[in-house]
């Protein structure tokens, strides 16, 4: 470490993944962090929060293992990763029946099962596919010219067929984007880490990731609950008017509160949304670790999936918890929106779903910031430096993905050190 670096005071708003990531590094480099979270623990848009024995994601969000920035600052075999099936099974227009799609690469014999959603064209179309996103580094699809995720699609040469019933139903709920607007490049991003690596659960659900990363913590440095009012390059001003200075400060907030903290110093990129409910199940209305799929296109629930059956230790023992997830801001009360999910269930699964208590109903409506596809040149990432000694953190200036949140809060904790060493430089 250098001596400069050991001298500076950094401030970091925000214990979400990017906060923790920056203040980590930070401290890896001999600086003295103080993070200030506004809620009452780390983690920001990745919580678990456990009802009646349930542990209930807020929204369903998997971890790719394939994330390089997961497999550097994460501990993957300490939170006992928990994988789904690759591939999906999807609902196509009769009760109780599901086509199965799966990873050619991994289940070729019997990825030809699911003919009848896709043809030999798709499956020629994957492989290329697959082979095109795993040529070169992991930004090399934000080097190509960019589209709309669908007309990516269809250039690569997958049939309506397997892009309706099931590309868009999947990357739909990947993107929070049925329509599939968002820009190809970011379609093309996810699609290598999916053949890369497999969508999993921590074993005690997804928090376990921000409570791996704030354990590192030195005792002292998170200080939640603590809500800061503004800022500048030189501190902050908590809510109750206290002022803390620093040598430099981090907003590591999501995208609406970093920009009113910056002075809209930052991108408004807007949000994509979604509506969860989580049922109480007395047992599973499928079997195994699959994604569930609309592949009708009649909603409002575009996938479900059964983590307990990822996880056992999701549901107590003899019951199941059950997920259903819309891409957008459903409307409606809790009454309303389970009415809604459940004569969908229904439709899926049969009279089964009328034993299915709902336990909780979640509109998130800032789940994950919208990358639309853009005429004009731009950059993957954006400028994390804001100017002065006032920088930025959060996936909004790389990708929406726990990838870009890591890597984004590590690279702000870069661009610190670079600013710091240069001032105190210029001093002697």
């Amino acid at each position: 470490m250098s001596e400069s670096s050991s001298r500076s005071h950094v401030i970091v708003v925000g214990a979400g993944l990017s906060g923790l990531a920056c203040s980590l590094a930070l401290i890896a480099d001999g600086n003295r962090v103080t993070l200030f979270e506004s809620s009452d623990r780390p983690g920001g848009r990745i919580k678990t929060d456990i009802v009646d024995g349930f542990r209930i994601d807020r929204g369903f969000q998997v971890l790719l293992d394939s994330y390089p920035e997961a497999k550097a600052q994460l501990d993957l075999k300490a939170l006992q990763l928990r994988p789904f099936e690759p591939g999906a099974r999807i609902f196509t227009g009769s009760t109780g029946r599901f086509a199965s799609v799966t990873d050619p690469l991994r289940r070729p014999w019997e990825s030809l099962k699911g003919l009848r959603v896709a043809s030999s064209r798709d499956l020629v179309a994957a492989w290329r596919m697959n082979s095109l996103v795993r040529t070169g580094a992991h930004d090399a699809p934000f080097n190509r010219p960019e589209t709309t995720a669908l007309a990516r699609l269809y250039a690569a040469g997958f049939s309506a067929t397997m892009i309706e019933t099931f590309l868009r139903p999947f990357y739909g709920g990947v993107l929070l984007d049925r329509s599939l607007s968002t820009s190809s490049r970011l379609l093309e991003y996810y699609w290598r880490y999916f053949v890369e690596g497999r969508a999993s659960l921590p074993r005690l659900g997804m928090e376990e990731i921000p409570k791996h990363l704030a354990a590192k913590l030195p005792s002292g440095t998170l200080r939640c609950s603590t809500r800061v009012a503004a800022t500048d390059g030189n501190g902050v001003t908590l809510a109750d008017g206290s002022r803390v200075v620093a040598d430099a400060v981090v907003i590591a907030t999501e995208m609406d509160e970093c920009r009113r903290l910056s002075h809209d110093a930052v991108i408004d990129q807007g949000w994509r949304g979604t509506v969860m409910l989580a049922y109480d199940a007395p047992r599973a209305p499928i079997t195994g670790a699959w994604l569930i799929l609309d592949g009708t296109g009649k909603g409002p629930i575009n996938h479900v999936a059964v983590p307990s059956e990822v996880s056992p230790d999701y549901a107590p023992e003899g019951r199941s918890l059950v997920y259903a997830s819309s891409c957008d801001n459903t409307e409606g009360d809790d009454v309303a929106i389970d009415t809604s999910f459940r004569g969908q269930l229904r439709c899926w699964f049969g009279e089964i779903v009328d034993a299915w208590r709902p336990i909780r109903t979640m509109r998130i409506r800032r789940a994950l910031p919208a990358r639309y596809a853009s005429p004009f040149p731009r950059d993957a990432q954006l400028n994390s430096h804001l100017g002065g000694n006032l920088f930025a953190a959060g996936d909004h200036l790389e990708t929406g993905s726990i990838n870009g949140a890591l890597a984004s809060g590590r690279r702000a904790a870069k661009d610190v050190a670079a600013a710091l060493a240069s001032s105190y430089e210029a001093r002697e």
